[in-house]
């Protein structure tokens, strides 16, 4: 249950060169990709899995990825991610429910803490160091609706953003599936969009493969936790920054192609 996103980008060059803007980012809601995301978690698997299980062979220790394009938009963001953890469901399921435990393995994390919680459906709150003098952290209150079945035995997130002060909106999906013999399957969604602001200067490619790696780490991670329970939160940190590093980050954005489902919607 993951809602950090790394914009070291923006960071990075919004303060130095002006700012971001007052008021930047929003309130969150329906996105381009919001039907297309529902209608994946509601008649799962997706055509891509597949694809993403074979490009995880030659390197079961990593994270695989898809990138999606947004037609007229080359800065929104879209990512699918899939890994097997090495430990049963429950224990995957109970890395990825502690929400207040990504603090300290989710890189520059600060605050990450339930707000609101019914049925079904949680509201998070996360705060994200900038690290730049005078920039203000990345704030925001992610909505997940969460559902549950026995047979597959499989648990479905599905998150929205709600409020922000940089993005704009943020759409995504992890599916959380036991495969047998102790293992987990682990797929994530990814689509979201902020005020880059001077940021842009950085071009596509340093934005997409910053944003990438800052996903991976998370992702990888949780699956860290889940399967080395005796770990510090230091030492998965550290070994999943090291993982992000070595994802194939250039070779996702080079193939980037839109998402099926949702081409027409974002037209």
């Amino acid at each position: 249950m993951k809602s950090i996103r790394f914009l070291m980008a923006l960071a990075a060059f919004g303060p130095a060169l002006g700012g971001v803007p007052a008021g930047a980012g929003g309130l969150g809601g329906p996105s381009p990709y919001t039907e297309a995301i529902a209608a994946a978690a509601a008649n799962w698997p997706p055509a891509e899995l597949g694809e993403l299980k074979r490009a995880l062979e030659p390197d079961k220790e990593q994270v695989a990825l898809l990138c999606f394009v947004t037609h007229g938009d080359d800065l929104y963001l879209g990512l699918a991610q899939y890994q097997v953890i090495a430990a049963p469901f429950d224990r995957a399921v109970a890395a990825l429910d502690d929400i207040p435990g990504y603090v300290g393995i989710f890189d520059g994390l600060l605050v990450s803490r339930v707000e609101q919680k019914e049925e079904g459906r949680l509201s998070v709150f996360s705060e994200q160091r900038i690290g730049v003098p005078l920039a203000r952290n990345e704030k925001d209150e992610i909505i997940y609706w969460i559902s549950e079945q026995a047979a597959p035995r499989r648990k479905v997130y599905r998150y929205q953003l709600k409020s922000s002060n940089h993005l704009r909106s943020d759409d995504g999906l992890i599916v959380v599936e036991a495969a047998g013999s102790g293992k987990t399957e682990y797929t994530e969604y990814d689509f979201y969009d902020a005020d880059w602001g001077l940021a842009r200067a950085l071009g596509r490619d340093r934005i997409w493969k910053e944003n990438i790696r800052g996903l991976a780490q998370t992702t990888l991670a949780i699956r860290l936790k889940a399967e080395h329970p005796d770990w510090s939160p230091a030492q998965i940190l550290k070994t999943s920054l090291a993982r992000a590093k070595a994802v194939k980050a250039a070779a996702c954005i080079s193939s980037g192609r839109p998402l099926p489902a949702a081409a027409a919607a974002v037209k």
